[in-house]
C-alpha cells in the first residue's frame, strides 16, 4: 500500500524561491532525522518589545510547496498571528524521500509544532493549526 499511496496521493512541487522579508526561511528536524524546510511569516502590526504572539501551523495541501500555499494563510498573519508554513518530506526544500507516507507527513507536522514551541517570539500557550485540503488530515 505504501508505494501506491505515495504515487496516488502526494504530488510535491519544485523548490520554492527564497523567502522575502519579513518571511523567514527556517529549517528543523523531524524525530526520524528528516530535515524540513518552512517559512515563518511573522504577525503583521507587531513591534519590537511586544510580548510573544499567538501562532498557527499551516499544514498545506497536496501538490506544490510553501511558496504555492502561502497565499492560503495570508489572512492569519494579517490578523496578528504568526504562521509556520512547512513542507512535508519530499516537498520543496525539505529532505527528499523515496516514498511519501501518511506516517512520515504526520511526523513532519509534529516536528513543526516542536519547532514552533522553541521560538521566543511565539506564545507557546496559544498555538493553533490550520489544515488546507490534504493538510487537514495532518492538522486534525
Amino acid at each position: 500500500m505504501g508505494l501506491i499511496e505515495s504515487l496516488t496521493f502526494y504530488h510535491p512541487g519544485g523548490k520554492p524561491a527564497a523567502a522575502i522579508a519579513p518571511i523567514e526561511d527556517v529549517y528543523f528536524t523531524a524525530s526520524d532525522g528528516t530535515r524540513l524546510h518552512a517559512w515563518y511569516v511573522p504577525p503583521q502590526g507587531r513591534v519590537p518589545g511586544d510580548p510573544p504572539a499567538p501562532a498557527v501551523i499551516h499544514c498545506h495541501g497536496n501538490a506544490g510547496n510553501v511558496e504555492d500555499h502561502q497565499v492560503f494563510s495570508d489572512f492569519v498573519s494579517h490578523a496578528g498571528l504568526g504562521v509556520l508554513l512547512f513542507d512535508y518530506r519530499g516537498f520543496g526544500n525539505s529532505d527528499s524521500c523515496s516514498i511519501i507516507s501518511r506516517g512520515g507527513c504526520m511526523c513532519d507536522a509534529e516536528a513543526a509544532l516542536d519547532y514552533l514551541l522553541t521560538r521566543p517570539d511565539v506564545d507557546r500557550h496559544r498555538i493553533g493549526v490550520y489544515g488546507y485540503s490534504l493538510g487537514g488530515a495532518f492538522a486534525l
